[in-house]
């Protein structure tokens, strides 16, 4: 069952996401590929939605969830549904209306200027080594690491201090550069 630590937080937000990015009239949009289904698609992602935001860890968690009335006059069903029906609605899911929507809450949020160049939540974005995003199966250097990944040599690069993303900030380093293996 739904925990309500704060029981006008559930309704808030979702009356929230209704006014700023009309989200019922894009729900109507969402299609997947089953014939005739009972639940349909807007409320399978809706429960989906939920079970992101409020963070249930499987689809098995979000079905008990369903049970709750609140939860399920969101959804817009009579009764509750189980997880089959979220993994076979999702299994085909129509990606384009999925997509238009998620552009559209997009440009909404760049209007409202909630992205700001470099920085998420107002924090600098820095890669980092370490999560190989400098790794590569054919270029290296006399500092790489390697490691053998399914019979095949992977080369890492060196350690080096925290690379701010955003081209604009002022600690903004050269790229480290590669030469081919020899």
């Amino acid at each position: 069952m739904i925990e309500r630590k704060d029981p006008e937080a559930l309704p808030s937000f979702f009356q929230y996401i209704n006014k700023v990015f009309a989200f019922r009239a894009s729900l109507q949009t969402l299609r997947d590929g089953r014939a005739a289904p009972a639940v349909p698609p807007a409320a399978v992602f809706q429960a989906v939605l939920y079970g992101f935001v409020f963070r249930r860890g499987s689809f098995h968690q979000l079905e008990a969830d369903l049970a709750d009335p609140f939860l399920q006059h969101w959804v817009g069903v009579a009764a509750p549904f189980r997880e089959g029906t979220l993994r076979y609605s999702y299994s085909s899911f129509d990606l384009g209306p999925l997509e238009a929507m998620l552009v559209g809450i997009n440009q909404r949020l760049k209007r409202n200027k909630v992205f700001r160049p470099g920085q998420v939540a107002g924090r600098i974005v820095a890669a980092l080594d370490g999560v190989e995003v400098l790794s590569s199966y054919s270029c290296c250097c006399e500092d790489c690491l390697t490691r053998t990944v399914r019979e095949k040599t992977a080369y890492s690069g060196p350690s080096r201090p925290p690379v701010p993303v955003h081209a604009g900030h002022p600690f903004r380093r050269k790229p480290a550069t590669r030469r081919s293996k020899q």
